[in-house]
């Protein structure tokens, strides 16, 4: 269960990746509770009930978890009565300048994570280097 909890994040990008932008903002604001046999629980805000109650999310999920765990899992939705964390996501969402710049480009928040300024700046590095790959003239 450890192990799950430490690889969360990397669940969220690969759903984010397989292009489950919904799920992928769902899996952040959601946490695995429990894991007792093939069964994992997991804690959701109420904002998200939508999400994990609609079974494309759910074979979704299961297909994510099964590319990044390695076994089939049944999926469980616990809905949390408030959390932490969610409350802090709603709040940055009622942010002036955050509505102004989703406004601005029509944009949303579709995952957010935590990451230090070392593993910050080396995601940056390498989006230059893709960027500047691209723009190389094809051969």
């Amino acid at each position: 269960m450890d192990d799950l909890r430490r690889r969360w994040g990397d669940i969220a990008r690969a759903a984010l990746g397989q292009g489950h932008a919904l799920l992928a903002a769902a899996l952040t604001e959601a946490q695995p509770l429990t894991l007792v046999g093939e069964t994992l629980t997991i804690s959701a805000p109420p904002n998200r009930s939508a999400t994990f109650g609609d079974p494309a999310h759910l074979r979704a999920l299961s297909q994510v978890l099964l590319a990044t765990v390695g076994r089939p899992l049944q999926i469980s939705i616990a809905t949390a009565v408030g959390s932490e964390r969610g409350d802090r996501y709603r709040a940055a969402e009622e942010h002036p300048l955050v509505r102004e710049f989703r406004q601005k480009l029509d944009a949303d928040i579709v995952a957010r994570e935590r990451v230090d300024e070392a593993t910050w700046r080396e995601r940056l590095l390498l989006r230059e280097q893709q960027t500047a790959r691209e723009q190389l003239p094809a051969r």
